[in-house]
């Protein structure tokens, strides 16, 4: 009877792939985490549309969402490219993909745009001349550097993409660090002029002041995370200059602006909520001069067992307040309103 030959065992170490972990291990988690968080974004849109915001708001939010996805999906995009049609090679890795340069400039939008709408909730809430003026100031002129810097950045991308994975070009660190860092330079000023405004604006109410003190806190986790995660960027990108660690915070930019705007937005109810589940809820429009609540405004005396206004303390008859200025309402923050110049309209919106 013939038996055939055994074959023999194959040598493993010919079947051994190469170890690509280094080059694009960062890439890999930090479209990972992204699309972990353009989730989380999508959830939070869903939640905010169709909204009652004016058309700019919604625009902005919008622009948002779309530049959240198309960069998620730029991101994705390039992880493919390296590791699925060319499996096996490292030839990609020495070339930068247009696709990561495309994603760089939907980065740098969204975070333009972002900037300069908490610029504009900073002009509208501030009652100092010189917060109002200033700081929404100079939060415009370093985002617009931010914008500046990013766009550079992206095209020496296309322009150079044999000189970024690897050893990157010495114009590229140049215009990533004044990107990254006129960006954290205004988010903090964004978050300092805020907290100060909000501050500012305290009623001597309990409940209202509660809301205040969440809206701070809501300001300052924001500002923190965005301000964080660039500082981290740019300790990264300049202490490895022959690794890609930088991707993995890079990718994720987006996803932190967008999603914090969003929870911001959707924030809004539930803290109108907690106003009124403190207090009361009494409808009713009207204005007042707080310097003269007691001849201007009809007051009422509240006492609710198992809440914040559990003493008797005279307030105007409202739930909520809208920030005016001119006789028009203002979204600031696009949170909560606030009063602005010591003009309240008061309503239970």
């Amino acid at each position: 009877m013939y038996v055939p030959k055994r074959a023999e065992e194959p040598d493993m170490t010919t079947y051994m792939g190469v170890n690509i972990s280094t080059a694009l291990g960062s890439l890999f988690w930090g479209v990972l985490v992204s699309m972990i968080l353009t989730g989380i974004t999508v959830v939070q849109a869903y939640h905010y549309f169709p909204s009652k915001d004016r058309p700019i708001v919604q625009f902005v939010a919008l622009s948002m969402l779309i530049l959240d996805l198309l960069s998620c999906c730029l991101a994705a995009q390039s992880l493919y490219h390296y590791t699925l049609p060319n499996f096996g090679s490292t030839v990609p890795l020495e070339r930068f993909t247009p696709t990561l340069a495309a994603e760089c400039v939907a980065t740098t939008f969204i975070t333009v745009i972002s900037q300069l709408y908490f610029a504009w909730q900073v002009f509208v809430l501030a009652q100092k001349p010189r917060v109002k003026y200033y700081a929404s100031g100079a939060v415009v002129v370093f985002s617009l550097i931010a914008f500046a810097g990013g766009f550079g950045c992206s095209m020496v991308m296309f322009i150079h993409p044999t000189h970024i994975l690897s050893a990157r070009i010495g114009v590229f660190n140049k215009t990533a660090g004044i990107a990254k860092i006129s960006a954290a330079i205004a988010d903090i000023i964004v978050t300092s002029s805020l907290c100060f405004s909000l501050g500012y604006a305290r009623t001597g109410i309990k409940a209202t002041d509660s809301v205040i003190k969440t809206l701070i806190g809501f300001v300052i986790k924001r500002g923190v995370l965005v301000t964080l995660v660039q500082i981290a960027f740019l300790i990264v990108l300049f202490s490895s200059y022959s690794h890609i660690y930088w991707l993995a915070f890079h990718v994720n930019m987006t996803r932190l602006y967008a999603g914090t705007f969003f929870a911001m937005l959707n924030g809004r109810e539930a803290l109108k909520d907690e106003l009124r589940i403190r207090c009361f809820s009494i409808s009713g429009l009207g204005s007042y001069d707080p310097t003269k609540l007691d001849s201007s405004f009809r007051t009422s005396r509240l006492s609710k067992k198992g809440s914040d206004c559990s003493t008797d303390v005279e307030v105007p008859q409202s739930v909520w307040m809208d920030a005016t200025k001119g006789g028009k309402s203002a979204d600031t923050l696009g949170i909560g309103q606030i009063q602005v110049e010591k003009k309240i309209v008061v309503s239970d919106r």
